[in-house]
């Protein structure tokens, strides 16, 4: 699979949850029933571990091997020292099939270097996160980050195609390592979104780049559907396919807390949290015109495209003052 295009931290801290089980009441026969269990377990780790092991071994022995210049040097470190759960996903989608899940890696990495992945926003214009267009923040009640998405504030601009795509692979990268084994959640606020805002070739990418970060995904949140947009959700669902399909949830506000906490919710979307979401995280300090080098782009058509987006920034402002608290920001 390529998904190129014809051109080349905010978050809060995630926390395990602790379950413990008092065994003080159990009998004879739920103590066997238990060490059964136990035994079954264990037996499935060293399983797992095996065919981590025998995934990377074969990568490195073979793919790697044969083309090293194809591959980033500090995705290779990574992968050399991941913790497993990298290559689990990986196994887990290609239904535990070590000659699949190895392609899938090679094919993976290959495209991590060639796209060229970013790992943090210090190479995404200030105006992406200034118009509130998403942004990552808390943890829903799984504690898996979320990202939300205005879909108002997406303007379809040819010209800044590539440069759209680099924002949100670079927002999937991050989201991949904040999330860790428990994968991510997606709000998507379709609230005074209309058709101009509609833009199904951008779902289809990103549910193209998903397949560089399996089992990744794990939830998405559509909250205040316009009637207008309502028409457009089944189409929606066909892209996603029945991989994610049946994670997309339509709610309201009252459903949005039955998976994110109030405490985690910004509150222009009716939660508690104090979170300006205009705040550049700190290593973007560059605009979309000064990075315009990186995807061959005239600066003058950048400069002039972001224009667009002015509004928008405006309006998330206004928004931001009217419902936080301003001595409390970003709580």
């Amino acid at each position: 699979m390529d998904i190129h295009s014809t051109n080349n931290n905010n978050s809060e801290n995630i926390e395990p949850s602790i379950k413990m089980l008092n065994n003080n009441n159990n009998t004879d026969s739920d103590v066997n029933i238990i060490t059964d269990d136990n035994d079954n377990n264990a037996n499935n780790n060293n399983n797992n571990k095996s065919l981590v092991v025998r995934v990377r071994q074969n990568f490195f022995d073979t793919h790697y091997l044969n083309e090293p210049d194809s591959y980033d040097s500090t995705d290779m470190d990574s992968l050399r020292e991941a913790n497993d759960y990298i290559i689990r996903r990986f196994l887990a989608v290609n239904d535990s099939d070590t000659d699949r899940t190895v392609s899938h890696l090679a094919e993976t990495y290959r495209w991590r270097k060639s796209f060229p992945v970013r790992r943090d926003f210090s190479q995404c214009g200030v105006e992406v996160f200034q118009c509130g267009a998403m942004f990552i923040h808390g943890v829903d009640r799984e504690g898996r980050p979320v990202l939300y998405a205005r879909v108002k504030t997406h303007v379809k601009i040819a010209e800044l195609e590539r440069l759209a795509q680099d924002i949100v692979v670079t927002t999937l990268e991050k989201l991949a390592q904040l999330g860790n084994d428990k994968g991510f959640t997606v709000v998507m606020d379709v609230s005074g979104a209309g058709l101009s805002n509609v833009d199904l070739k951008m779902v289809k990418f990103m549910v193209q780049a998903l397949h560089y970060y399996p089992e990744a995904l794990q939830c998405i949140l559509v909250v205040n559907v316009p009637t207008l947009i309502k028409p457009f959700m089944p189409i929606v669902r066909l892209i996603l396919g029945s991989k994610y399909s049946h994670m997309l949830h339509i709610v309201n506000d009252r459903q949005l807390f039955d998976h994110i906490e109030p405490s985690q919710v910004p509150k222009y979307l009716g939660g508690d949290s104090n979170y300006d979401f205009t705040q550049p995280p700190t290593e973007c300090t560059k605009t979309c015109e000064q990075l315009s080098h990186l995807f061959d782009l005239d600066p003058k058509v950048v400069r002039k495209s972001i224009r667009k987006f002015e509004p928008h920034m405006r309006d998330a402002r206004q928004l931001v003052l009217r419902t936080i608290d301003v001595n409390s920001i970003n709580k």
